[in-house]
């Protein structure tokens, strides 16, 4: 059973602040969507040609995946799991949407 825990944009924002070598940000959105607009640091995987080996791994961080909404992220760390289950993965439910929500500043 992959570990996933859910973690919200506010809590995202946190962790951003606290420390910017603790984390992975991945933003399985797709080119279009990351262009539009982008967390500052996030990488981008497509969810469409997303595979597992893509996920970097660092026992030191956190690897946190991002979508519009937390549907496909979600997605993303079950399958990054096949790689890596060891490990734990965050989704920030709300996503790209809640964290424009909260007012956060974006990369257009």
């Amino acid at each position: 059973m992959p570990k996933i825990e859910e973690i919200d944009v506010h809590q995202l924002k946190e962790i951003i602040e606290a420390n910017e070598d603790d984390y992975i940000l991945i933003d399985v959105r797709e080119v279009e969507e990351y262009k539009a607009a982008h967390i500052k640091g996030a990488v981008l995987l497509p969810l469409s040609t997303f595979v597992s080996e893509a996920v970097p791994h660092n026992p030191d961080k956190k690897i946190i995946f991002h979508c519009r909404r937390g549907g496909r992220s979600e997605k993303a760390c079950i399958i990054g799991f096949d790689s890596h289950p060891e490990a734990t993965f965050y989704n920030v439910v709300g996503g790209m949407d809640g964290w424009i929500e909260a007012g956060y500043p974006i990369i257009e």
